[in-house]
């Protein structure tokens, strides 16, 4: 606890902290050595909160990182958050947790951006039909890059709890039988899964027969 109340000191305590991380999630590192292997250009030290290691690293928020040779922190502890939200930057490097919504792909181009405006035209369909039959739970739907395999994910809205942090405030309040307000986050899909693809397709489909319908009705 000393890294969140102890502000004179935190970077001195900082160098005695030891992580797992993508890079090898059974022998510890700090994070001095994380800054060491990081890529060149690399401004930034990610990290993600989880359940445990394994789960942490095959999450499908940090597939493109991994992918693009970055090293990211897991944080196995549920404290590891509550950490990280107060210890925000080590030395010159911004501590940057990948499952919020305001995460920047550092891989991001601006071929890659054109790109995102492009899809978004293309995903329309499906994007305003999810947003509207999902607006129970959900807050927006966003076409994103950051995903490979998964058809889609859920990352924190900026002011919101992440959902590893959702997760364990609903544990707590199950154990302790008190009401818990989930917040409503950001659903992120990816254009390039088949699944995905196809879904907008239905989509498409759907709402061309259901203006046919609609047409037919007035004629009559």
């Amino acid at each position: 606890m000393g890294l969140i109340e102890d502000h004179a000191n935190r970077d001195r305590l900082a160098v005695l902290t030891r992580w797992y991380t993508t890079n090898n999630i059974s022998e510890l590192t700090s994070l001095d050595d994380y800054i060491k292997r990081m890529k060149e250009g690399q401004k930034h030290i990610y990290f993600l909160g989880g359940a445990n290691r394994e789960v942490i690293q095959h999450s499908p928020l940090i597939e493109k990182l991994i992918g693009e040779g970055y090293e990211v922190i897991l944080g196995d502890d549920p404290l590891d958050e509550t950490l990280f939200s107060a210890f925000k930057e080590y030395k010159t490097y911004k501590i940057v947790n990948v499952a919020r919504t305001d995460f920047k792909e550092p891989y991001k181009s601006d071929e890659l951006r054109k790109e995102v405006k492009y899809l978004k035209k293309v995903y329309a369909p499906l994007i305003e039909y999810a947003q509207k039959e999902l607006k129970e739970n959900i807050k927006e739907v966003r076409v994103s890059l950051r995903l490979v395999d998964s058809p889609a994910v859920i990352v924190a809205d900026m002011m919101n709890d992440t959902p590893n942090r959702e997760r364990l405030t609903e544990a707590s309040s199950m154990k302790a039988n008190t009401r818990y307000h989930k917040e409503k986050n950001i659903l992120e899909i990816n254009p390039h899964s088949p699944l995905i693809q196809n879904l907008n397709k239905v989509v498409e489909v759907y709402i061309a027969l259901f203006r046919m319908s609609q047409m037919r009705t007035l004629q009559l």
